[in-house]
C-alpha cells in the first residue's frame, strides 16, 4: 500500500511474498533520511509464453519474470497540522508491467 512513510535513514529490509500467480523477492533501503528505494524480482507463473506462434522463440515458456525498481522521496514530515507528503514511482525501468 503506497504511503508517505519513509523508514529511518540506513534501514535495510528484504522479504518474499507470494500471491498466485505472482511471487516476488524484494529489498528496500533508505539511503538518505528522505529517500527510499526498492528493488523487486517478480515471477509470474502459469501464463502463456512470450509468443503465440508455435515453434517461435519463447512460445512454450509459460513463466515470465520482471525486474522492478521503485523510488519514494518524502517532501516533508508530518506535523500537528499537515500530513507527510511524498512523491514516488513504481516500476521505473524495464517492462513497466507493474507501473
Amino acid at each position: 500500500m503506497p504511503s508517505a512513510v519513509v523508514e529511518t535513514d540506513g534501514t535495510f529490509s528484504m522479504g518474499y511474498s507470494y500471491d498466485s500467480p505472482y511471487g516476488q523477492l524484494w529489498v528496500t533501503s533508505n539511503i538518505l533520511p528522505f529517500l527510499q528505494v526498492t528493488g523487486r524480482y517478480v515471477s509470474i507463473s502459469g501464463v502463456r509464453g512470450f509468443s503465440n506462434v508455435p515453434g517461435e522463440y519463447g512460445s512454450g515458456y509459460g513463466r515470465n519474470k520482471d525486474k522492478v525498481a521503485d523510488g519514494k522521496l518524502r517532501l516533508w514530515n508530518e506535523t500537528d497540522w499537515l500530513p507527510s507528503v511524498a512523491v514516488g514511482a513504481m516500476d521505473l525501468f524495464g517492462t513497466e508491467l507493474f507501473k
